[in-house]
């Protein structure tokens, strides 16, 4: 399975890399909606998406990610438990949103449940 992750800060992306390589799961990383928009084209399984990017945030990735992936799973993650926020980025097509970082436990099912065969 391959995992896109769009998160800038480094901190953050090493438990995930941790995860995934634990599971044989490649890991694609970016650090701006631009980058992560553009990585697309190497067709990830699962992208995970920082609320708050250098420029912009993960509701405008949905956005342009679902004009042409429609049914790519999009899982933001978001440092706030705001329930505003969670509502506008499932409106904007998530296919989830978790406060960030969910436990190993919940990272570990994500993955796996992505990873199966659909």
């Amino acid at each position: 399975m391959k995992i896109l992750y769009i998160e800038d800060d480094p901190d953050s992306i090493h438990p995930i890399e941790r995860i995934a390589s634990y599971l044989g799961y490649e890991l694609l990383v970016a650090d701006t909606v631009a980058y992560g928009l553009e990585q697309l084209s190497a067709l990830p399984d699962l992208v995970m998406v920082d609320m708050l990017l250098p420029d912009g945030d993960a509701i405008t990735f949905t956005k342009k990610a679902r004009l042409q992936w429609p049914a790519l799973p999009i899982v933001i993650l978001s440092g706030y438990a705001d329930r505003g926020e969670r509502e506008a980025c499932f409106m904007a097509g998530c296919t989830d949103y978790y406060i960030k970082l969910p436990d190993i436990d919940i990272l570990m099912a994500l993955f796996k449940h992505y990873a199966a065969p659909r």
